[in-house]
């Protein structure tokens, strides 16, 4: 019964999320536009979920297009990839946009997951899906 509850819940919070999710979308677009960027607002990232199940998590990209290529590049600076094996994480990180550094703050970044929610991939009440390692 109490996962039953949790469920319901779940898809009733979430389908609100998704209606507020669609004008901070067209927003969020829109100052991605004016600054020149027009690329996807959404990013999926593979995430292991509840029982090991991978699915692909929906965030608002945060970071420049192609952010795995400069990574690459970063990489090849010492004092970057020492900070990157130990925690996965550059501090000041060059590839987040203006923009997306303020998304990341509100937390903005993270309410396209409401989709995996509604998706049963995710709770809203419950533990983190793990990066794939």
């Amino acid at each position: 019964m109490y996962l039953f509850i949790k469920r319901c819940l779940d898809i009733i919070l979430s389908l609100v999320g998704v209606v507020i999710l669609i004008p901070i979308s067209i927003i969020i677009k829109l100052g991605y536009i004016l600054m020149g960027d027009e690329g996807n607002v959404i990013y999926t990232h593979k995430r292991i979920g509840k029982d090991g199940k991978e699915f692909q998590i929906y965030k608002i990209r945060t970071m420049v297009q192609n952010a795995d290529v400069i990574l690459e590049e970063l990489l090849k600076d010492e004092r970057y990839r020492k900070e990157w094996e130990t925690s996965q994480k550059i501090e000041n990180d060059p590839r987040i946009t203006k923009w997306g550094r303020f998304l990341r703050e509100s937390s903005l970044d993270e309410l396209p997951q409401v989709i995996n929610v509604l998706k049963g991939e995710m709770s809203i009440v419950g533990p983190r899906p793990l990066v794939e390692g």
